[in-house]
């Protein structure tokens, strides 16, 4: 998603968009899904989602020089946060 965005705010800015924009999530008809992962974990047990649709707030970009990854990394949380987790999971082994 953060090469799909960075993309997405290039080509605002090669169509003379003018900032600030904002980027939002929204997961739609998303109720009991459950966050699915590759690979081994020993992350614990999350739970479904608890609504039919997962409204993220948005997130402000007030230049096309703003670092995406963070602002990602916000919305990311959130969505690690609809399904039980505090932060993202770590994989075994990756530190």
């Amino acid at each position: 998603m953060i090469d799909i965005v960075s993309r997405i705010l290039s080509l605002q800015k090669e169509l003379g968009v003018e900032p600030p924009l904002f980027i939002m999530l929204s997961l739609l008809g998303v109720k009991d899904y459950e966050m699915a992962f590759s690979g081994t974990s020993a992350w614990g047990e999350g739970h479904p989602i608890d609504q039919n649709d997962l409204l993220v707030p948005e997130e402000l970009i007030e230049s096309f020089e703003t670092n995406i990854e963070p602002v990602m990394n916000r919305i990311y949380g959130i969505v690690w946060n609809a399904v039980g987790y505090s932060r993202p999971p770590e994989r075994q082994g990756r530190r």
